[in-house]
């Protein structure tokens, strides 16, 4: 599993994601970033799970960041990959602000 982080360049959101799972357990935890409309939050849920749902408000209402309508499409290179799920470099819709200036970044540190 690894940590990235998400930035809003409009409003100044900020937080730690987890990404990926354990070579052991991924099959039942993948973790991936949503964005959460009830908490206005970026958070990680585990996709494997169902229903989807935020770590932080464990609201159901949530979009995973790699959706087409999340992304402004001006990406030019993938950034950050886990299995079928992949973020460029583009600038994402931020749930804090409605702006599309969240960008993602690796913080190249791994978790057990």
């Amino acid at each position: 599993m690894q940590i990235i982080d998400a930035r809003c360049s409009a409003c100044g959101h900020n937080t730690n994601l987890r990404i990926g799972g354990s070579m052991a357990g991924y099959m039942e935890f993948l973790w991936w970033p949503v964005s959460c409309p009830q908490c206005r939050a970026v958070t990680d849920a585990n996709v494997r799970a169902r229903p989807l749902s935020c770590d932080v408000c464990k609201s159901s209402d949530v979009i995973e960041m790699h959706n087409a309508r999340l992304c402004a499409g001006d990406g030019k290179y993938e950034t950050i990959m886990c299995f079928e799920r992949r973020l460029t470099d583009s600038r994402y819709k931020c749930p804090a602000c409605d702006a599309f200036e969240l960008r993602f970044g690796k913080t190249s540190r791994f978790i057990d």
